[in-house]
């Protein structure tokens, strides 16, 4: 059974003019939503934060479409970092997403996910199009983005059981997921440390504990063990395998071949945008030999 069907995906970026001013006016709102996220945090209000991240996302849109719209049209020479790409992922499987930096790995992690929507293809997961079906589809997903970020300013348990609530889970439920979680990334000690004072690997681990606490059918993952000290990426490592030996399906990007040897069932090379590879570790190492 394919669980993700990708079909001809691209996606091209054209340098908008002015983007200087269009970074200093997203930045100066993302402090704008860090801080009143704060304050309602700490007020408790739930359903306020709900509105916010809800608002955000539209705004972000927005101004996305602002930008691209004084980009003008896309020329010849626009970056292409993902052109015209197509695999398909199996249930259960572990597919690997191997390139270089530059490559198009992250880029189409964000596609997959519906962050970044393609300029031209069709993604299906769990046999719906994704564009058709946002809201339904991400709600089987489980997402940990390279460049994201734990609330540094709340406990390791206060940061799961907040995204439990957003995900509508009972105080009963956010709290025994919570600390089967951290129990299994070996952090359950430090839950009631703040996260900010969690050093790169803990933080890591966290993520990943936030993006299962949905329970996810299929786990994204763009370089989940980069720049890891060793324990830290063994407990990943280790749990990467144990939730796909209980049927999730995952999907990770990463540069490192020895890791994607390590846990992958299958891998794409990318290269450039392109894919210039696609099959099991075994078989690549045996293309690579002859």
């Amino acid at each position: 059974m394919n669980v993700i069907v990708v079909n001809s995906l691209s996606k091209h970026f054209a340098m908008p003019k002015g983007g200087k001013k269009g970074n200093k006016a997203m930045k100066s709102m993302q402090m704008r939503f860090m801080q009143k996220m704060k304050e309602m945090r700490e007020a408790g209000d739930t359903e306020g934060i709900q509105r916010m991240q809800k608002m955000r996302e539209q705004r972000m849109k927005e101004m996305q479409k602002m930008r691209q719209m004084k980009g003008g049209a896309l020329k010849k020479d626009n970056i292409r970092a993902v052109d015209d790409i197509s695999f398909e992922i199996n249930y259960g499987e572990i597919f690997g997403f191997l390139g270089p930096n530059g490559a198009g790995k992250t880029t189409t992690i964000r596609m997959l996910t519906g962050v970044l929507k393609p300029t031209k293809g069709q993604i299906t997961i769990f046999g719906k199009n994704l564009w058709k079906n946002q809201i339904s589809v991400k709600q089987l997903m489980g997402h940990v983005p390279e460049e994201a970020n734990v609330y540094i300013d709340l406990t390791g348990m206060q940061n799961l059981t907040f995204i439990g609530e957003l995900y509508g889970l009972s105080k009963h439920e956010r709290i025994e997921r919570a600390e089967d979680l951290l129990k299994k990334f070996e952090l359950f000690e430090k839950r009631n440390i703040l996260a900010k004072k969690y050093s790169k690997g803990m933080k890591q681990r966290l993520l990943l504990c936030m993006a299962l606490m949905s329970t996810p059918k299929i786990l994204f993952l763009d370089e989940p063990t980069q720049g890891l000290d060793v324990q830290s990426s063994i407990i990943i490592k280790k749990l990467i395998r144990e939730y796909n030996e209980k049927g999730m399906t995952i999907f990770m990007t990463t540069h490192d071949m020895e890791v994607a040897n390590e846990l992958c069932h299958r891998i794409a090379i990318i290269n450039k945008g392109k894919i210039i590879g696609l099959d099991t570790p075994k078989n690549l190492r045996k293309l690579k030999q002859d």
